[in-house]
């Protein structure tokens, strides 16, 4: 048997095998068309609209604080991190790394 013979019964093999594939799914797919045409389900809902009245939303009232509830959280400008780290303001809880 040589590479051509060989290539050829491959290819055989595989356009059979995907042909077969395809005449049996189609043959399922004739079968479940007539089977789902007699068990169709369909349903009738009657929903009229209906008027609903607008509910007014409540106002809440806008509270102000003088100041934030966390002041080490916040974020500075790069012109107030030098100030900081010239009055050696800047606590360091872990290692640095670059």
């Amino acid at each position: 048997m040589t590479w051509l013979q060989f290539f050829l019964w491959l290819t055989g093999l595989y356009l059979s095998y995907y042909l077969l594939n395809i005449f049996l799914d189609w043959g399922r797919a004739q079968r479940l068309d007539k089977v789902l045409e007699s068990q169709e389900l369909t349903f009738s809902e009657s929903h009229h609209p209906e008027k609903v009245d607008l509910i007014p939303e409540k106002k809440v009232k806008a509270t102000t604080t003088s100041a934030p509830p966390s002041t080490g959280l916040s974020g500075v400008s790069i012109t107030d991190l030098f100030e900081l780290a010239r009055t050696e303001s800047i606590h360091l809880t872990r290692a640095v790394t670059f």
